[in-house]
């Protein structure tokens, strides 16, 4: 599949369903295509990984990380780095909300996107129908501020229910090495 065909518009959100084998393979290859190709700022909501981890793991692929900004649910880190912010953790539903609208605010407003990694962990640590209402919440914000969105979660089996309802308030659902 040729992902750069796949995001054709860069002011709707996506909802992209990966197997866990191509997960960071295709995590690097939209950054790759909305930092580097399409020259646009990111924001990375990180719920599984540390930012700094990220950080050199994108650097390596050869991600323009400096058109990215983290906000990392993962560390509890003392610094405040330029490119980063910290919340307590996935549960954190209303601090990663305040989070993300603080940093859009601060971000261009033009040529700006969210990349919410992931649906998958958000399910453990939060009840199905408080993520579909959380992700519905997103995606309307981003729609009234025209940015684009990008949410990933695992084919791993978790509630179809919660897949089936956010694609509902999703431009477009992937499925990338599916």
């Amino acid at each position: 599949m040729d992902l750069l065909q796949e995001f054709d518009k860069k002011d709707i959100t996506y909802l992209v369903i990966v197997s866990p084998e191509y997960y960071f393979k295709t995590n690097s290859e939209i950054l790759r295509i909305f930092c580097n190709t399409s020259h646009m700022f990111g924001i990375y909501v990180t719920l599984g990984k540390p930012y700094d981890v990220l950080m050199r793991q994108f650097y390596a692929e050869g991600i323009d990380v400096s058109k990215l900004f983290f906000i990392d649910a993962v560390s509890k880190k003392e610094e405040k780095p330029n490119n980063a912010i910290f919340v307590n953790g996935p549960s954190s539903l209303t601090e990663l909300s305040i989070s993300i609208s603080q940093v859009i605010q601060m971000a261009p407003k033009e040529n700006t996107f969210l990349f919410f990694d992931s649906i998958s962990t958000l399910l453990l640590y939060n009840n199905a129908d408080i993520i579909i209402k959380f992700i519905h919440f997103l995606t309307a914000k981003l729609s009234e501020w025209k940015l684009a969105g990008i949410f990933i979660s695992l084919d791993i089996g978790e509630d179809k229910r919660v897949i089936i309802q956010i694609s509902q308030f999703c431009g477009k659902m992937i499925k990338a090495g599916v």
